[in-house]
């Protein structure tokens, strides 16, 4: 029988990355959908939004308004975005010249005053025939706190999607590194070592015009004493320069400027500079397979070094885990538990990402086997009482080796 592929497909919850550049969100609340609403921003192409013409929730009207307003077809990839929203694109988008998305698609869930909402609500039906508003909840009121979530998305100044939705199909988390505590934005390694890579920078830039100056002959030069002063300008192994006769002296019309070099007293900032920033970092050369800092460190002070190094990497994953991670995998949960063709393995489970844990476990265990190891070896008498394959095989396997 001859090879034939089959392919069964059938729709499942999926997620995507979002640009940092690109989410405008509710700077109160440390969660996009906690606060009272978040933007995202794309840019999409004109055949991408026609494709969405006739699906649920999609204006068709306003599609086709935004399409007529867009260049011809020939002209369309040269037609160039706004100069504000280029400033503000991801770093790789930034200096396009031909551009194929160059519609502004930005996608709003949040809350909105009901009174608000009725309006625009009667405003669209009148002008859409064909789209359908499902009414939810009781009549808007003028008070205070009387909102409803909604999903809109505009194109180029028209809303092409519109729809109301609850406050649980908000589907945006936010997973950061550290969380500054009197800060509503969340900082890095980079950032720590921000400060230090300044003073490292200045450092070496200082070092490298030292060496080039001090490299090179420089040369003071009193051009009445020269026959031809252009012959300075280039040059070349075994050039004549032809010397004025009222020069009695050749060191009156050229004379070399010494620069002292002073790259060694630079060496030990940028040095200093390094330690410092392996401190501010939290993560040590040593953690990330660079030599040391310090070639005199005993064993000892290394695996201390890199059991610390571990606690804050294991801190980076359990932020990991909590912000991305546990959510993500409630959805999925959620979506199957409700899926009436799922017979098997239903129940009322707790998802709790281990990526923390399991790391912090590894790293502890490494630290006590080599400390473990060192301490037997410090000693004759231990040394003869103690295997050592058992310890060796065991900190093996939690280095995946």
């Amino acid at each position: 029988v001859a090879y034939e592929q089959i392919v069964n497909e059938h729709k499942s919850p999926a997620w995507m990355a979002a640009s940092i550049w690109d989410i405008f969100r509710d700077l109160e609340f440390d969660q996009p959908r906690d606060g009272r609403s978040v933007i995202h921003r794309q840019f999409k192409s004109p055949y991408w939004l026609r494709q969405k013409k006739g699906r649920p929730y999609f204006i068709d009207e306003n599609i086709r308004r935004v399409l007529n307003s867009l260049p011809s077809q020939d002209q369309v990839q040269s037609n160039q975005i706004a100069d504000a929203d280029v400033a503000s694109l991801p770093p790789s988008l930034r200096k396009l010249q031909f551009r194929e998305n160059v519609i502004r698609y930005l996608e709003f869930s949040g809350r909105v005053p009901a009174k608000t909402v009725e309006a625009f609500e009667q405003q669209l039906a009148t002008e859409n025939q064909s789209f359908v508003i499902e009414q939810v909840g009781k009549p808007a009121t003028e008070e205070a706190g009387d909102e409803v979530y909604i999903l809109a998305c505009e194109a180029n100044g028209q809303i092409v999607r519109y729809s109301r939705i609850t406050e649980d199909e908000i589907k945006y988390w936010r997973a950061v590194c550290e969380q500054a505590p009197d800060d509503n934005e969340a900082i890095g390694v980079a950032d720590n070592v921000a400060s230090m890579q300044l003073v490292i920078n200045g450092a070496f830039r200082a070092f490298e015009d030292n060496k080039k100056q001090s490299g090179n002959v420089q040369r003071a030069v009193k051009p009445r004493f020269l026959e031809r002063p252009n012959d300075l300008k280039s040059r070349t192994p075994g050039q004549d320069i032809v010397i004025s006769d009222d020069c009695d002296d050749v060191r009156k019309a050229i004379s070399a400027i010494v620069t002292p070099d002073v790259g060694e007293t630079l060496l030990s900032v940028i040095d200093m500079g390094l330690r410092m920033a392996d401190n501010d970092s939290m993560i040590p050369r040593i953690a990330q397979g660079l030599e040391p800092e310090n070639k005199d460190n005993t064993a000892l002070q290394i695996s201390k070094q890199m059991a610390q190094a571990g606690k804050y990497i294991g801190a980076l994953i359990r932020n990991l885990d909590e912000g991305l991670i546990e959510p993500i995998i409630n959805e999925f949960l959620d979506h199957n538990m409700e899926d009436p063709e799922v017979q098997e393995g239903k129940g009322n489970y707790v998802v709790q990402a281990l990526g923390f844990s399991s790391y912090n476990d590894k790293v502890d265990r490494i630290a006590r086997i080599q400390q473990f190891i060192a301490f037997a070896l410090s000693d004759p008498d231990l040394r003869k009482e103690i295997k050592f394959r058992a310890p060796m095989e065991d900190s093996a396997r939690a280095l995946d080796i």
